[in-house]
């Protein structure tokens, strides 16, 4: 009989790819594989429709309320999230008002999560983290967590949320049976908290089978620039790009912006920047097209502020996504992109964070040198193609799953 496991997200799959990744491979190994999500946002509909007819073999469940679909239901979770906001004031976390009142779908997750036995229970997101290990212990099982963000250090310290967040961690952690970090110094925050816990590093990378080699810049006249997230906004390293750009009004360099944008923040952008650069916004895609899409420029922005400890810690997707697209990078000196750079310095630039002028003159220095910026996207691919890729974190994940589940 196949192994049970079961991951669970505060989120939808399609906004989780590292959840995605390890619900696909442990189908592939011939686990029996549930998903229980919360529909949180509408734009990953569609793409979370077609993954599901695709991977038919993966039960997947959908809890809580749409908040489009459930108006109702959506706004008595809001509401029921403000009473537990109120309720923790006088209780303190006497009934997990932390979780309650942090996580909007947090019950629903448990709820259902408590109906389906299985040998070992997976989250992804924090919300999901009381679901995984009270389900665990009321089937005997396993549960280990994916911690994608060093979550107290996404916040100021003098943010209340940063203690309630430590409160989570400092409760459930302790009960997990492994953990694994998406960054080194993830890894290494979290050990200095729980110095008895061991966390894994996997890397945010993609399978191989993304890779795409784009155009020659040789013979190219503009060079182009690549930066996405699910949402555009502000403090993301953005801004010192446009005034870099400013900085660069006698080249043609065009900036490619793909996800979520709200009209303020467009009318920002297009305000911001001079009139010779071109701006083109990309709506979202699925995680699949965006390697794709992504080949067809030259340069990918890694331009994350150090503003927190867990912006300071962690490796985004969006330089793996460069790699296996063919672009250089360019990136910001945080703590964690400093020692990326340190370790892979071949394929691409490093500047020091929101310093404008450092930034526009490495712009200059690959328009100009376009033997250099053609080298760095080659080894950009060839690190993709024989290191960072999710085939071989991928065989990481797996062990530790199997030893996981054999150690009793």
């Amino acid at each position: 009989m196949h192994k049970k496991i079961m991951l669970i997200s505060s989120g939808q799959p399609s906004a989780n790819p590292r959840a995605v990744k390890e619900a696909l491979l442990l189908s592939q190994k011939n686990f029996d594989v549930t998903f229980i999500y919360c529909p949180l946002s509408p734009w990953a509909d569609e793409f979370d429709k077609q993954l599901f007819a695709e991977n038919a073999s993966i039960t997947w469940i959908s809890t809580g309320y749409h908040p489009l679909k459930n108006k109702i239901g959506y706004l008595f979770a809001r509401l029921r999230k403000k009473y537990w906001e109120f309720i923790k004031k006088y209780a303190q976390n006497k009934f997990d008002n932390n979780i309650k009142s942090s996580v909007l779908f947090s019950q629903e997750l448990l709820q259902e999560a408590l109906k389906h036995k299985a040998d070992l229970y997976i989250g992804h997101n924090l919300g999901a983290i009381a679901a995984v290990v009270k389900a665990a212990k009321k089937y005997k099982a396993k549960a280990g967590f994916d911690a994608e963000d060093f979550h107290r250090g996404e916040f100021r310290d003098v943010d209340i949320q940063k203690k309630i967040t430590a409160s989570i961690e400092n409760k459930y952690f302790p009960l997990l049976d492994y953990c694994t970090v998406a960054s080194p110094l993830i890894g290494e925050a979290y050990k200095r908290i729980f110095p008895d816990k061991a966390f894994t590093v996997i890397n945010n990378v993609f399978s191989k089978k993304y890779l795409r080699e784009g155009k020659s810049i040789i013979e190219k006249k503009s060079m182009d620039l690549f930066w996405f997230s699910q949402f555009i906004g502000p403090k993301r390293g953005l801004e010192t790009v446009l005034l870099a750009l400013n900085e660069c009004k006698d080249l043609e360099i065009k900036l490619h912006l793909l996800g979520n944008i709200n009209e303020t923040y467009k009318t920002f952008i297009l305000e911001t920047v001079n009139d010779k650069t071109k701006i083109i916004f990309l709506p979202p895609t699925s995680s699949e097209e965006i390697f794709t899409i992504g080949s067809q420029f030259d340069i990918g922005l890694a331009t994350e502020l150090p503003e927190t400890p867990n912006r300071e810690y962690c490796l985004t997707n969006k330089i793996f996504t460069y790699l296996l697209s063919g672009n250089a990078i360019l990136f910001s000196d945080t703590k964690a992109q400093s020692k990326f750079f340190n370790s892979y310095s071949g394929s691409g630039l490093l500047y020091e964070s929101e310093n404008v002028f450092e930034l526009a003159a490495k712009f200059k220095q690959l328009y100009n040198d376009r033997l250099l910026l053609h080298k760095m996207k080659e080894n950009a691919l060839a690190l993709a193609q024989n290191e960072l890729n999710w085939e071989k974190e991928g065989e990481t994940f797996i062990d530790l799953v199997k030893n996981t589940l054999s150690n009793n």
